[in-house]
């Protein structure tokens, strides 16, 4: 793979996300392309794509609330064939980066119980469960909170977008 670069989303991507995001997740619970027009417009809002020789494979999106200095993470999505090659890792980094900038001290995520592997990546990365959220992505279907604080020094990471 040639080197990998991270760029802010554009409005022209929205269906390249919604497509990377049909790859990632099930039908019922993956995002369409109004959910992702709103996150890549939204001022509140931050959205990182993983792509190389111009091609998008992955992507990240987080929502803030600079009152509470709080941010969700809404989905990383990395297609199935670039995984465990650092580039979740570095989405995520982007991420909490661009939010400390703006203020942030505090990003939680939502992951689904029975997905071990996405529970492990966040908790490698310092994310702790804070509480069991019962039918979250449908019946019978639970969730994780999963919380971290956001580190003083985020915008020394290395990292340039």
């Amino acid at each position: 793979m040639t080197k990998l670069r991270i760029r802010a989303a554009l409005s022209s991507d929205v269906g390249l996300l919604a497509e990377i995001d049909r790859a990632c997740f099930r039908e019922d619970i993956a995002f369409g392309e109004i959910e992702f027009a709103h996150y890549v417009t939204a001022p509140c809002a931050v959205t990182w794509i993983a792509e190389h020789d111009g091609g998008p494979f992955g992507f990240a999106i987080a929502a803030f609330e600079r009152l509470h200095r709080a941010a969700t993470l809404i989905t990383l999505d990395v297609l199935p064939g670039y995984r465990r090659a650092r580039i979740g890792s570095t989405l995520l980094s982007a991420c909490e980066v661009s939010l400390a900038k703006q203020g942030i001290s505090e990003l939680d995520l939502q992951v689904d119980t029975s997905n071990a592997p996405a529970l492990a990546f966040y908790a490698h990365h310092g994310f702790a469960r804070r509480r069991l959220l019962r039918n979250y992505y449908g019946i019978g279907t639970d969730a994780y909170l999963m919380q971290k604080t956001l580190e003083g020094d985020q915008t020394n990471s290395g990292l340039s977008f």
